[in-house]
């Protein structure tokens, strides 16, 4: 399919947008509408055509390459999901040697290694001309998905320039009424079922995990909370964990940490992305590094187990574990460390220095969910931050949560209106 002028450069445009390269996005704009504006054009050969494509096939496996070998955990999934964000830029050159060739096609067998070798046994082998431009608009709008921003102007903008594509292939006889009121259907379906789909991924993700890690009483990708529940939360007094410390560092090891999510699902807490990997113990078998940090402070712990395993409550810039016979330690970008040590309860010793705990904030981080944001609105108002500078403004969020209440007693349920996070935010 032919594409109608400034398109493609709108979909380059739409990548930049959504992925945050907006220099490299005008560059490849202008290029892949350049030949729309130079007449010259190039006698390219089939040789010619399959060198540039297999020199697209090397720029493609070396970027993924170098990305595994340089990005941290989870490295895979990271060097894949950035490689596939750039294939605008990694096909950029089959598009031009196409647009700028003397007949604006491509043969298919330069794409396809096989076609060639097929080609060379057999020279009556059919070798048809292509027109690529069609499948690199779908590349532009599939690598713009890749950061997954989950929000209504990614569909909003798929949805313009897909009926941008199709208006320039309209059949004539095609009644412009009934055409818009099918294109505006499909769409209104396809949002649909693009929420379900989002809805059941979401349940799936929580069986697997419930599955999976049924046997823990913490679980580092899941958590359900009681916000909203009536009657007395925490009724359970049994003793799960016992912390062995001086008296003056009560204040650092009051809260301690087991497992982050990234996102809410009605009243449950989710972490993705974030796979356990394994440590290494050092020689004595009981000593587990989490950071290069020198170790300052210590706190002995005890935890209660289940099943033999525990998630572990850590101290802030917790740097090394110590005096911890587990079997195996992992841990995921967000600080959750699972311990297998077997038994009922499980000793050990978090050293704590000055280190970073977590991965930086993604994109689910900054995600709030749509119910919510009235009442994160109101809390913004609230603590005056709009002007602040952005240290100022941690430092007032962290003062209004060091010195948060609440209840552990409802007598009902959140108010009409409201919902259960936003009434533990402002009343309860």
């Amino acid at each position: 399919m032919s594409m109608p002028p400034l398109l493609l450069g709108a979909a380059l445009a739409f990548w930049g947008w959504r992925s945050g390269n907006y220099a490299a996005a005008a560059a490849l704009a202008l290029a892949a509408e350049s030949p729309r504006l130079l007449s010259w054009r190039l006698d390219l050969r089939h040789r010619e055509f399959s060198r540039i494509a297999d020199s697209c096939t090397v720029a493609f496996a070396g970027l993924l390459v170098w990305l595994f070998a340089t990005l941290e955990a989870p490295r895979t999934a990271r060097a894949v999901l950035t490689t596939l964000l750039w294939l605008p830029a990694v096909l950029m050159p089959i598009l031009l040697a196409q647009r700028f060739s003397s007949t604006g096609l491509m043969p298919l067998s330069a794409l396809f290694r096989y076609l060639r070798k097929l080609k060379e046994r057999e020279p009556s082998t059919p070798d048809p001309e292509v027109d690529l431009t069609g499948v690199y608009f779908a590349v532009c709008l599939v690598s713009a998905g890749i950061p997954n921003m989950r929000d209504e102007l990614f569909y909003a903008g798929v949805v313009l320039l897909v009926a941008w594509a199709l208006a320039a292939a309209r059949p004539k006889h095609a009644l412009a009424g009934a055409w818009a009121a099918s294109l505006i259907g499909a769409a209104g379906l396809g949002y649909g079922a693009h929420k379900g789909l989002a809805e059941l991924q979401a349940s799936i993700e929580n069986w697997v995990s419930g599955w999976v890690l049924s046997g823990l009483a913490a679980d580092p990708y899941r958590s359900s909370t009681d916000l909203g529940s009536v009657g007395r939360l925490k009724e359970d007094e049994t003793i799960v964990l016992r912390v062995y410390a001086p008296e003056q560092d009560a204040g650092r090891l009051r809260l301690l940490h087991r497992a982050s999510f990234t996102s809410l699902r009605g009243n449950t807490w989710i972490a993705r992305n974030a796979p356990m990997a394994p440590l290494q113990a050092e020689a004595d078998g009981t000593t587990w590094r989490l950071s290069a940090a020198a170790p300052q402070q210590r706190a002995r712990i005890v935890t209660r187990l289940e099943d033999g395993k525990a998630l572990l409550a850590l101290p802030a810039g917790t740097v090394r574990l110590s005096g911890l016979p587990a079997a195996s330690v992992k841990r995921n970008v967000f600080g959750a460390t699972l311990a297998d040590l077997g038994g009922d309860w499980g000793p050990y010793v978090a050293e704590t220095g000055a280190a970073e705990d977590y991965a930086p904030p993604g994109d689910e981080d900054l995600q709030v969910p749509e119910r919510e944001r009235a009442a994160f609105a109101r809390l913004l108002t609230h603590l005056s931050l709009k002007g602040l500078a952005e240290q100022e403004i941690l430092d007032r969020i962290r003062q209004h949560f060091a010195a948060f209440s609440y209840s552990t007693y409802r007598d009902a349920p959140a108010p009409a209106g409201s919902t259960p996070l936003a009434d533990f935010l402002e009343r309860s």
